[in-house]
């Protein structure tokens, strides 16, 4: 039986699986993978922060416009929570599309500018 770990790796939460049998190259490429979206992940946070402080807005005064956003817009999807928010500044998560939406909308840039690391689906 060939010797194993599993390593689950924060931001996707993927599981790597390390055996002795010759395939390990496969799970080192892949790790070096997760280390560009984590790079990805940060430049984004380190965006976002820096336009939200360009707007003047504390997160909590973010995450209130991004409600009013929502409401005015008639989108149903609420703005996320100031935690969630500070976890997208670290780098930790990115917004979900519909997050996104509100967030590029308050803050008046595209996902482009803000290095959104994920393919937008544009809609009609």
């Amino acid at each position: 039986m060939p010797d194993w770990n599993i390593c689950f790796s924060h931001p996707t939460s993927c599981i790597h699986f390390y055996f002795n049998i010759g395939i390990c190259n496969f799970y080192l490429h892949k790790e070096e993978n997760m280390k560009d979206t984590e790079e990805v992940l940060k430049r984004f946070g380190q965006r976002l922060r820096q336009k939200r402080q360009e707007r003047g807005f504390t997160r909590e005064k973010f995450v209130d416009q991004m409600d009013k956003f929502a409401s005015e817009s008639g989108q149903s999807r609420k703005a996320p929570d100031v935690s969630t928010v500070a976890r997208w500044e670290r780098g930790e998560q990115c917004p979900r599309e519909s997050h996104l939406r509100l967030v590029c909308g308050v803050l008046q840039v595209t996902p482009e500018e803000l290095g959104y690391p994920k393919p937008i689906r544009h809609r009609p």
